[in-house]
C-alpha cells in the first residue's frame, strides 16, 4: 500500500490503469522495481546494471546482464522465437 501512497500525485491512478493493460516491469533495483511489478501484477525483469550484481535471490522472473540481453527473453515471452542470454 505504501507504493500507492507515493508523493507523486498521479502514481495511484497510473498503477490502477497500467495494471489493467498488463506488461512487464524492467529495472535494476529489486527492492523498489520488483515491488512495483508485484503491485501491478506484472512479471519483473532484473538487469544487473545497477545496485544488483547477482539476481539469484532477487525474486525476479527474469535476470539479465543488461537491457540488451533481456530484450530477446521479453520478445520470446511475447510470442517471438528469439532466444537470449537470460536466466529464469
Amino acid at each position: 500500500r505504501s507504493l500507492l501512497e507515493s508523493p507523486i500525485g498521479r502514481l495511484p491512478i497510473w498503477c490502477e490503469s497500467a495494471s489493467d493493460r498488463g506488461g512487464v516491469m524492467v529495472g535494476d533495483r529489486p527492492d523498489t522495481d520488483l515491488a512495483l511489478a508485484r503491485v501491478l501484477g506484472w512479471p519483473f525483469g532484473l538487469v544487473l546494471t545497477g545496485v544488483s550484481s547477482d539476481g539469484s535471490q532477487s525474486g525476479a522472473d527474469m535476470v539479465a546482464a543488461d537491457l540488451r540481453s533481456l530484450v530477446p527473453e521479453l520478445l520470446a515471452r511475447a510470442g517471438s522465437n528469439v532466444g537470449g542470454g537470460v536466466r529464469r
